[in-house]
């Protein structure tokens, strides 16, 4: 990028900018951001600031300026503070250069999502009108309300704030209807059960509390948003892999749901103060998540060491007693949802290993993608005598399918598309849509299984060869 940064971080997941947004903007690529959310000043005329304290107890005839439980009393010091002048002249001149460039960088599909409130926001609204084009490009205008603070009295409280979506392209953006989250219906008896445990879609008011001051989501910067509230958006309006961008960072709080949702990141801030935050936040979220992949990579590594010496060592014994004697009898043992997800990352370990790389992939219907395709994962220890059970094979939002198994002693792979599945020969699962699949690793009954035999490295094959296919 050409553009003058004072400083430039750049993170395995993305880039931090400290300057000024308006050069950094116009150096960026046109169409290189899938997403844009931006959460400005709001011109309230004020200074918008945020100190941090500490507190400490004193030793008794000591003073102290405030007093705590049993009337114990503790002195304060100040350990530093955030903010920014949020006062604008000519405000629309402010926003709209900036607002000329971010159309100029978002994708043909791409989304800009406005954070303003209702000081501004009717002027912002045709301002963004007249960059994008017209009216049909506002796709929504999206009410977060919460319910928190201090009350007027000489008006209704004002406990909203507003978030227009545009899209450069109103016939031809990303939107995900299947990753959009489902609340509880009101009245459940009305709608049937069913629909009751599926719960309904979201509507353009999204009720959510503010950052709570004493949650670890807390980053002490004075305008931090909900990260639930970018997860939604970033997890609806953009693909794993996708860059997000956000020209005033602040807290970091997009670039927080990018991390979280496998997406690439862009913050820009001309704060010092907030340039240190998103490092730090990012950096802490970076370090949870490879833990928690030291983690699984440690078992999936012992487990597949313990199946190649024990295939080496005895013959698979056929009788359901088996697993008495197997190292991997504790497996058998784990709650079905705890083992299903460990089965998942172990198989995100193995194509890592065959070269396939993974993403995400949360609330789309598919475990993860590889290569933009949608891969579902069904995990099975469920061996009686000499072959695998997988269930709950249903009809879903996927494109292909992954049978990994554990045996005893061994472990075994099969992988197939969606579209080669023959359904009527699948059969039924407690007279419900799900269905349950039977099968020995060197004796599959299903053509368009079979051809792997259950290895490993022949299931790992038949895949990338699936994925390069369009």
């Amino acid at each position: 990028m050409a553009g003058r940064a004072d400083t430039r971080e750049q993170l395995s997941a993305g880039e931090i900018l400290h300057g000024d947004n308006l050069p950094l903007l116009r150096a960026m690529p046109a169409g290189s951001a899938a997403l844009i959310y931006i959460d400005p000043p709001f011109n309230t005329g004020k200074t918008q600031s945020r100190t941090r304290i500490k507190t400490a107890s004193v030793s008794d005839g000591e003073e102290g300026d405030r007093v705590g439980f049993g009337g114990r009393r503790y002195k304060t010091a100040v350990v530093g503070s955030s903010g920014y002048e949020d006062a604008f002249a000519d405000y629309p001149g402010f926003l709209r250069p900036r607002l000329v460039e971010a159309h100029r960088i978002l994708a043909p599909n791409g989304s800009l999502f406005f954070h303003i409130d209702w000081r501004e926001s009717a002027r912002c609204r045709l301002l963004l009108e007249e960059i994008f084009g017209g009216p049909e490009h506002c796709i929504n205008e999206i009410i977060w309300a919460y319910d928190f603070g201090a009350r007027a009295k000489n008006k209704w409280p004002t406990k909203h704030d507003n978030i227009y979506w545009f899209a450069k392209d109103p016939a031809n953006y990303i939107f995900h209807y299947e990753k959009v989250d489902r609340i509880p219906y009101m009245a459940p008896d009305l709608v049937g059960p069913d629909k009751a445990a599926l719960g309904k879609t979201l509507t353009d008011t999204w009720w959510q509390t503010i950052v709570p001051t004493n949650g670890s989501e807390k980053t002490n910067y004075p305008t931090q948003k909900p990260v639930r509230i970018l997860d939604r958006i970033v997890r609806v309006h953009s693909n794993p892999g996708d860059t997000v961008l956000d020209f005033f960072a602040g807290s970091g709080t997009t670039g927080a749901a990018a991390l979280r949702n496998d997406r690439k990141f862009l913050l820009i801030d001309k704060s010092r103060d907030a340039v240190t935050i998103m490092r730090q936040r990012m950096a802490g979220i970076a370090s949870a998540k490879r833990n928690e992949e030291k983690m699984v990579s440690k078992k999936y590594t012992q487990l597949v060491q313990i199946a190649q010496q024990l295939e080496q060592q005895q013959q698979t014994k056929k009788t359901q007693r088996v697993w008495e004697n197997s190292p991997f009898a504790w497996m058998v043992d784990i709650k079905p949802a705890a083992k299903g997800k460990m089965g998942k990352e172990m198989v995100k370990k193995l194509l890592f290993d065959h070269g396939l790389p993974v993403a995400s992939g949360t609330g789309t219907g598919a475990d993860f993608f590889v290569d933009q395709h949608r891969v579902r994962v069904k995990f099975s220890t469920l061996w009686e005598g000499d072959s695998y059970a997988f269930q709950q094979i249903r009809n879903e939002n996927f494109d292909i399918l992954f049978c990994f198994g554990i045996s005893p002693t061994n472990a075994h792979a099969w992988v197939c598309k969606k579209s080669d599945i023959d359904w009527s020969a699948i059969a039924r699962q407690h007279g419900k849509k799900t269905r349950w699949i039977r099968w020995a690793p060197r004796s599959c009954p299903y053509a368009w299984l079979r051809p792997q035999n259950g290895d490993l490295s022949r299931a790992c094959s038949e895949l990338k060869k699936l994925v390069k296919k369009r």
